[in-house]
């Protein structure tokens, strides 16, 4: 079991997110089958953090054993092969958990299970050749590239042939994809309810404030005028300000738990003249710190995006 702390990870809420490309996650998986219903959902987005809150009832006379799961954003190295990527909260003794994610039912931290898979194409297996390799899994792990390019010329041809690596640049780069999954199991009592919480950091992308910029992302994040008018002030003093946005992207699967009764997105600015904007649908709700967004009976199928200025 690998215990995650929340207080640890609440401790770097604010990131500074070098400009780089994001990678999208979501909230909770549970298949419910029909016996448990989501009471209700409250989604909190932050530049540094996202936070889900969940109330889940029984509908069954019987208890439940409910499988939980939180998957982690995949990191596909063939994809993001050159980029710059984001990683808010890597920790070299413990880069498993590399968005600080931490959960809790009923207050009681969760303590997960992990389940690692790397992948060739995304679709085959390495893991274990990798293992043998005494290679990490974790694709971004700092001495990847000290101890891919140990490794003898023939061993790398064959990571190469397998499309685990590349050798085109000066050093061995890695090419597999990593998967990363938290799950656990909860017991819920006849006719009961459960308070889920859950925490992650969210990998962020970024860019400098341009004309180009503005063109892609006026109508992807409903951007005012009056926005964009307050940004051009800030770039016309001579510093460009940063442009970032976060992705809330529920799992493939996540239709599994149903409707909520509740839905509900607050989207947080920055602090000072900070701009947070998205196109997410509802009745609107201004706030002292961003805006609230209320829809009944939906089911958490849809992509969040929101951009941010602080």
């Amino acid at each position: 079991m690998l215990a995650l702390s929340a207080s640890a990870a609440l401790a770097s809420e604010s990131p500074s997110i070098p400009p780089a490309l994001e990678l999208p996650a979501g909230g909770l998986v549970f298949n419910s089958r029909e016996r448990v219903v989501v009471d209700s959902e409250l989604v909190k987005i932050a530049l540094g953090r996202v936070e889900i809150d969940y109330v889940v009832r029984s509908s069954s006379s019987k208890p439940i054993s409910l499988l939980v799961a939180f998957p982690l954003p995949v990191i596909d190295m063939a994809n993001l092969f050159g980029a710059e990527l984001a990683v808010p909260a890597y920790d070299v003794a413990n880069p498993t958990n590399f968005v600080g994610f931490w959960s809790t039912i009923d207050g009681v931290p969760v303590e997960p299970d992990v389940d690692l898979r790397a992948t060739a194409l995304g679709q085959v297996d390495a893991g274990s050749q990798l293992r043998e390799l005494g290679l990490p899994l974790y694709p971004l792990a700092p001495d990847l590239a000290e101890k891919l390019a140990a490794l003898p010329p023939a061993t790398r041809d064959m990571l190469e042939a397998a499309n685990l690596i590349s050798t085109d640049s000066a050093t061995p780069e890695p090419l597999w994809a990593l998967s990363t999954v938290f799950h656990w199991r909860h017991e819920i009592a006849a006719d009961a309810t459960a308070a889920l919480r859950l925490h992650y950091q969210p990998s962020a992308g970024s860019a400098p404030w341009s004309e180009e910029l503005k063109d892609k992302v006026m109508a992807k994040y409903c951007l005012t005028t009056e926005d964009v008018a307050a940004i051009e002030a800030r770039a016309a003093g001579g510093k460009a300000p940063t442009v970032y946005w976060v992705h809330y992207g529920p799992a493939h699967n996540g239709w599994l738990k149903g409707e909520s009764g509740t839905h509900t997105i607050i989207v947080e600015k920055p602090e000072g003249k900070g701009i947070a904007t998205t196109c997410a649908t509802g009745t609107r709700e201004p706030t002292a710190t961003g805006v609230r967004i209320t829809t009944q009976n939906r089911i958490d199928d849809k992509e969040i995006q929101v951009l941010f200025v602080e």
